[in-house]
């Protein structure tokens, strides 16, 4: 009997869920650092002549308008950028989950052909690569299993992303999602205290009473823009959707381990994702 040609590969792996997930903190970290970064430089710094510093040539900049116009504008522009690249990050944390989820299914057959090999590390992965968010998110759910709570969050967050980016912000029919233009909602964490007069939503630098109890709870937040309106978030807002993103990642990751374990991937302590 002739032996099979199709060569014999034998897998092992070790994989960190936590590491998986804090890729992605770090990168929503690092988005939300230089998009602070740039909110404060703006505000502090009085707009003059504006020009590309160590620049010999540069094309011509025009004159500011008006220092709370301009102002305005560079703040939705910084905010933008952030929420762009946030989804971005989201997007290759995706990328890596379903590398994962691939190994843990193909761990089952102990043994794998070189054409699998090729499928799982070469062939699917330049195809899902190739996918937006939200068939990213459907081909994990199809083939793995995995769906997001915050799946429909998740969706309006990108197509907010998509009009940042190919329509400078400004809402067209491609972005409505109601009859009235698009409704973007996300899950929120609000700081709640109750007192005597009951439970309520603590602000800012809210001074609060020592015998008052203090607790967390996740509301879902809501902003709307009407067709032709343009997209602004503010820094507060930038910040909940990059939790919202973190959020959906780490419910995905938790995904992922059980659905590990329901292919007989064993796993150390260290190896789980708390919540």
């Amino acid at each position: 009997m002739d032996a099979d040609p199709t060569p014999v590969a034998q897998l092992q792996a070790t994989i960190e869920l936590p590491a998986l997930l804090a890729g992605l903190f770090g990168s929503l970290q690092t988005t939300s650092k230089y998009v602070a970064f740039a909110l404060q430089s703006g505000d502090e710094r009085e707009i003059g002549e504006l020009k590309l510093p160590d620049a010999f040539s540069q094309i011509q900049l025009p004159a500011v308008p008006s220092q709370s116009e301009f102002r305005t504008d560079y703040r939705r522009w910084i905010i933008g950028n952030g929420f762009r690249d946030g989804v971005e990050a989201l997007s290759s944390f995706l990328e890596m989950t379903r590398t994962v989820a691939n190994l843990y299914l193909l761990s089952e057959k102990h043994l794998i052909t070189g054409a699998e090999y090729n499928d799982a590390t070469i062939i699917i992965p330049r195809r899902f690569h190739r996918f937006g968010l939200p068939e990213k998110l459907t081909f994990l759910e199809t083939e793995y299993g995995l769906r997001s709570e915050a799946l429909d969050s998740i969706l309006g967050i990108n197509i907010a992303r998509n009009c940042l980016v190919h329509r400078n912000g400004i809402v067209s029919d491609r972005d409505a999602n109601t009859d009235t233009g698009l409704t973007i909602t996300w899950p929120k964490l609000e700081l709640v205290v109750r007192d005597e007069s009951g439970e309520r939503t603590v602000q800012a630098n809210e001074f609060v009473e020592a015998g008052d109890e203090i607790g967390l709870r996740t509301v879902q937040y809501s902003r709307s823009f009407g067709l032709g309106e343009a997209i602004a978030f503010s820094p507060q807002e930038f910040s909940d959707v990059c939790m919202a993103l973190f959020f959906c990642g780490q419910d995905l990751v938790q995904q992922v381990e059980q659905f590990g374990r329901s292919h007989g991937v064993t796993f150390r302590d260290d190896q789980s994702v708390k919540t």
